[in-house]
């Protein structure tokens, strides 16, 4: 008999009941995957909180309080047949364009949330003044599949980058044009083809082989990347050199996320792991395996982490398993989910008194790590490369009935379990 689909998660803190669910409307196409962003618009005729997700050769926009009734907006991906969103991402921006979306013609398409939505009809017409811009216009940069766009942290929605199938991330900046110069950018709409050229500021050559995700750190100074030759590469995005890395136990990597002090950066992919690389360690710190197939997202919740207090470190975030726990550590909540139609949440738990995430290589002052400085996680010399038979099974990811994910002590050894 197929297993039942449950309706609710519980985790240490309490129990999450299903809110609302929207059935499907099309037959599944890993080509034409569905991605969630989150918006909220603060004030005005349109203010409310938004799910804006892609379907098809669409894209949606519907309200969080009640996904069920017909979209309040519904944009197409324009541009001829076989077109479809691959990705976007929403960030609340002075100027009013706020919406970013990569198809799969390789553009980038950059609007505003509130134009799209005012004016729009029941049943989600297109309004009377929908400005859009389009960055990569018709491939004139880079013709291949946009995987990844996001806009870059404390920037206002100045700024984003967007990766390409090619294995180049580019890096924009509002306004900059071909020849350099700036240009007001509010309120303009051109049409497609006609526009001046939107050169990117920065171009990082992350990987020989197809991009699979990129996504920037928090903090703004890194940019992770995933790729099918089963790398995850970290790149400075003030150089564009690469910093930081590790090769996966088999396969490609599919996705990557940071969690919110971009002090690690956990991967997922082909070998049915999670990964869990550390900035100041350099060095991969654990494992989770729980998954039956391939894990498609990943994402850090930033609910559940809490930034230490300045000069200080903050106690534990909660009781777990019904235990006080008298040691200071700093808990992650992330959340992975399968091709084996799982969503699963672990709990990384960090001890308060190992260092803090190494600084950007541009950074004035900035030195690599060194053993006497993390001394349980540090390998045995600096530029040795991790060694293949560190798998879970012999190393930092042995199966724990715990339901967490502890970084090591010195002694002890990392466990973790969905």
């Amino acid at each position: 008999m197929p297993q039942q689909l449950k309706d609710y998660l519980k985790t240490a803190e309490g129990r999450y009941t299903l809110l609302h669910e929207r059935s499907g409307t099309s037959a599944y196409n890993p080509s034409r995957s569905t991605r969630l962003t989150f918006a909220s618009l603060p004030d005005g005729p349109e203010a409310g909180e938004y799910i804006i997700f892609s379907l098809s050769a669409s894209l949606l926009i519907c309200r969080y309080n009640n996904i069920k009734q017909l979209p309040v907006r519904t944009i197409p991906a324009g541009g001829g047949a076989g077109i479809v969103p691959t990705c976007h991402d929403f960030c609340r921006a002075s100027d009013g364009f706020d919406l970013l979306c990569g198809v799969s013609s390789g553009d980038v398409l950059l609007t505003s949330l509130r134009g799209q939505i005012g004016g729009a009809s029941e049943g989600g017409a297109a309004p009377r003044s929908a400005p859009v811009q389009a960055f990569n216009d018709c491939g004139q940069t880079d013709p291949t599949r946009c995987i990844a766009v996001h806009w870059l942290h404390n920037t206002s929605g100045a700024a984003f980058i967007a990766a390409h199938a090619s294995g180049h991330v580019y890096l924009y900046h509002k306004g900059v044009t071909e020849a350099g110069s700036s240009r007001d950018s509010s309120r303009q709409s051109t049409p497609r083809g006609s526009s001046p050229a939107r050169q990117p500021v920065m171009t990082i050559h992350a990987t020989p082989t197809s991009l699979t995700d990129a996504v920037p750190s928090p903090n703004g100074a890194y940019v992770a990347t995933t790729a099918r030759d089963g790398l995850l590469r970290v790149h400075d995005l003030a150089t564009g050199v690469l910093v930081a890395g590790f090769q996966g136990y088999y396969g490609g990597l599919l996705c990557c996320a940071w969690t919110p002090d971009s002090a690690y950066v956990a991967a997922g992919g082909e070998d049915d792991l999670v990964s869990v690389y550390g900035m100041s360690e350099r060095a991969l710190v654990s494992w989770g395996s729980g998954h039956l197939s391939w894990i498609s997202r990943l994402a850090f919740d930033p609910w559940q982490w809490q930034k230490p207090e300045a000069g200080g470190s903050r106690t534990h975030l909660r009781t777990l398993s019904g235990n006080q726990r008298t040691q200071r550590e700093k808990v992650y909540r992330l959340c992975s989910v399968g091709q084996d139609c799982r969503l699963l949440l672990w709990d990384l738990i960090v001890p308060c008194n190992l260092p803090p995430a190494f600084p950007s290589s541009s950074s004035p002052g900035a030195t690599p790590p060194t053993k006497s400085s993390t001394p349980a996680l540090q390998p045995e010399t600096e530029d040795a490369p991790l060694p293949k038979e560190n798998n879970p099974a012999s190393g930092l990811g042995a199966r724990s009935s715990s339901g967490m994910l502890r970084l090591p002590i010195l002694g002890t050894r990392s466990t973790w379990s969905p």
